[in-house]
């Protein structure tokens, strides 16, 4: 299940990931409101805060990182050079750029461009906003399509 998401154009940073655990701690009706979408809790009901976060070395390896979730959670990092360690959810990130993100216009299909080639980023047409929104609608159709228990209402 993704538990929380965060869709911003600063880099993988700290922030960042502080912005996707805000998100996954807290209620998702507000949230999915903010963008115009209504949803029950039991569709995606993901508001707790978990045991343990299994994170890459990058955005969570600092001082703040520790500080702010160690009280909270066991915080454990991925070995190095061990993507295999959170393969379901590196696949996940592949699987969403390439059927949705790719498909956009503008897109730079994470590639770098060659010297003289037009750039595909002056074409972009999407907002944080709709992007967030598309988004959404996607972790919610995931969850339910591997949890759909959750599909019928049920008191948290």
């Amino acid at each position: 299940m993704i538990v929380g998401i965060h869709v911003g154009l600063e880099h993988a940073s700290w922030y960042s990931a502080r912005q996707a655990l805000i998100n996954a701690f807290t209620p998702k009706t507000d949230f999915c409101k903010h963008y115009g979408i209504k949803i029950n809790n039991a569709e995606w009901p993901c508001h707790h805060i978990p045991n343990a976060l299994l994170c890459d070395r990058g955005e969570m390896i600092s001082d703040k990182a520790e500080k702010a979730t160690v009280p909270l959670m066991r915080l454990m990092l991925a070995p190095p050079h061990r993507p295999d360690f959170k393969g379901i959810v590196e696949r996940k990130f592949g699987t969403l750029n390439n059927d949705i993100f790719h498909q956009l216009e503008g897109t730079t299909l994470g590639k770098q461009r060659m010297r003289g080639e037009v750039d595909p980023r002056l074409n972009a047409v999407y907002t944080l906003q709709e992007i967030t929104t598309m988004l959404i609608h996607e972790v919610i159709a995931h969850n339910q399509r591997f949890n759909g228990s959750l599909a019928k209402e049920t008191p948290l």
